[in-house]
């Protein structure tokens, strides 16, 4: 289980190439994990959605959940971009369910407190605690902050 309740996301950065979703987050000052820095970091990801980010976005939680929930969360975003790619489809007759269940995909939620809500699908999530970001070779995609 990840341990980002209160964290405030500072940015985020995406390698479509490598296939990676950073979200970079620290816990308040005056607690005892103050200041400490944690990485969320989704590897094989097939696609994303992040909105409503904000000056001091508080993540509530990150949690795995099923794609019927978040595409009832989601469902007119699914909607509106079917018609542009998104989400990516291999075969067009492939249910999303089966796509997702071939390639041994997760759905993780983003809850906030404030701030930003969303989704990952992917293969992973991991977390690191430290003074070091994660590293995306050649950090192509830079640093997006969350304001």
């Amino acid at each position: 289980m990840l341990q980002v309740h209160d964290n405030t996301c500072f940015g985020y950065r995406f390698s479509g190439e490598e296939s990676r979703l950073i979200l970079e987050t620290e816990f308040p000052d005056g607690t005892p994990r103050g200041g400490q820095q944690t990485d969320i970091i989704f590897d094989g990801v097939w696609c994303h959605h992040i909105e409503s980010i904000q000056d001091g976005n508080i993540i509530f939680d990150i949690e795995e959940t099923d794609l019927k929930q978040m595409r009832n969360d989601f469902s007119e975003l699914f909607k509106r971009l079917e018609n542009y790619g998104w989400p990516p489809e291999e075969k067009k007759d492939e249910p999303i369910e089966e796509l997702i269940r071939r390639k041994n995909l997760k759905v993780f939620r983003i809850g906030s407190s404030y701030g930003m809500i969303g989704f990952v699908v992917a293969e992973s999530v991991t977390q690191t605690n430290s003074e070091q970001s994660a590293p995306l070779d050649g950090d192509s995609a830079g640093l997006h902050p969350c304001e």
